[in-house]
């Protein structure tokens, strides 16, 4: 009957909680953690005993930062965040790299009474990103120490950027200058 209906939607409801692809708290007025799920203790290695009632500070690097935050948000000086990054540590020392973003919590008279989170690991993401800037400046410095003269030009013959070999021979200052005049020393 009904009874069973609802107790397999609540079932159904708490299953998609836990196993939600990211993780979740909930903080009551003081940033104390009363409810989490699943991903975000495997992620941080912690059982819900261990996290529940303890300030979600204790668990970041950033602690007095994340405090300070909290109570501005609480006291409406400060919205909720909007994709934000903290560094949690895990139970086993290591630390991990959070993107998160917070929403109010509101009782049946729109009170803000907490703060509700999701919780994204950026670990692979930041990893991909140094790695960027590290081809990044190994290319710039192939490029700058070429003996030959090296620009880029858009299609209106701007000059947009050059290495280090062209701004020796034609000058610093030749960005944004048309690559005719500078390099056949002729106007148009």
């Amino acid at each position: 009957g009904m009874e069973e209906e609802l107790r397999q939607s609540e079932a159904r409801l708490a299953q998609l909680y836990n196993e939600a692809p990211v993780g979740y708290h909930e903080l009551d007025r003081e940033g104390r953690i009363i409810q989490v799920n699943q991903t975000e203790l495997d992620m941080l290695g912690y059982t819900a005993e261990e996290i529940l009632g303890r300030h979600v500070w204790d668990f970041m690097v950033e602690s007095e930062t994340s405090s300070k935050a909290f109570a501005a948000k609480m006291a409406g000086a400060m919205p909720p965040g909007k994709g934000f990054e903290r560094t949690y540590r895990r139970k086993d020392g290591t630390t991990v790299p959070i993107l998160i973003e917070d929403r109010y919590v509101k009782d049946e008279s729109w009170r803000v009474i907490g703060l509700r989170s999701t919780m994204q690991n950026i670990t692979e993401r930041k990893k991909m990103e140094q790695e960027l800037r590290e081809s990044e400046e190994k290319l710039n410095a192939i490029v700058n120490s070429a003996s030959a003269n090296i620009h880029m030009l858009d299609k209106d013959c701007n000059i947009l950027w050059t290495n280090q070999s062209t701004r020796n021979a034609f000058g610093e200052d030749i960005i944004g200058r048309k690559c005719y005049e500078v390099f056949h020393r002729k106007k148009e």
